[in-house]
């Protein structure tokens, strides 16, 4: 299960029909987790999109994002979005105009579980594709993989002034960047693409 933490919408979650927008809203509050938990996604406007096509625009987050607590594989912090997982067959969402004047920190201990990887990111945390269960038996051997189903990513005119690290001990499957911590596509299957374009930020 996720804790999902946002300074508009804490999860956005099977909306598949329509677009869903989220415009022009501010952020002035913390965000922060203080007890363990497994897997967080904390954003400025929107903690987690889950198989959801949204749209989130015009967003400024004022305040620190933060994860204090000691945390294994998933965490998500991000000034406008902490992690986006895009719909299952047609994955298509957009970060525009957005601008994170926080400070965003992992300043719990990292378990060190890379299952599933971890970003911290200005502007996201981490986009990946709907993931995908596969259990095959070969030779009475049961094997279970995991893979990402396509999903689009656009990034326009964002702006990040905030500062991006991690404080805490552990570092396994753990991503920073300024603006996106990590545009995630793993395994090898023909629906394993996640694409991102990431323009004048």
């Amino acid at each position: 299960s996720w804790c999902c933490i946002g300074g508009v919408v804490g999860l956005i979650k099977d909306l598949t029909t329509n677009t869903n927008t989220i415009s022009g809203c501010n952020n002035h509050g913390d965000l922060e987790t203080i007890v363990a938990t497994n897997r967080v996604s904390i954003g400025g406007a929107v903690g987690f999109i889950d198989n959801s096509n949204t749209s989130v625009s015009t967003i400024k987050n004022y305040g620190n994002i933060a994860n204090k607590a000691d945390a294994g594989s998933g965490v998500s912090l991000g000034g406008a979005v902490g992690r986006i997982q895009a719909h299952k067959t047609a994955g298509v969402n957009s970060i525009t105009s957005c601008e994170n004047k926080g400070n965003i920190t992992f300043a719990g201990k990292c378990i060190n579980d890379a299952s599933m990887s971890s970003g911290i990111g200005g502007i996201i945390g981490i986009h990946a594709g709907a993931v995908k269960k596969v259990t095959t038996t070969k030779d009475n051997k049961t094997t279970t993989s995991y893979y990402h189903f396509k999903s689009i990513l656009t990034i326009t005119g964002c702006t990040n002034k905030g500062t991006v690290e991690k404080t805490g001990a552990g570092s396994n499957g753990f991503h920073l960047g300024g603006i996106a911590g990590t545009i995630n596509s793993t395994y090898n299957a023909v629906e394993d693409k996640a694409e991102a374009t990431i323009t004048s930020c």
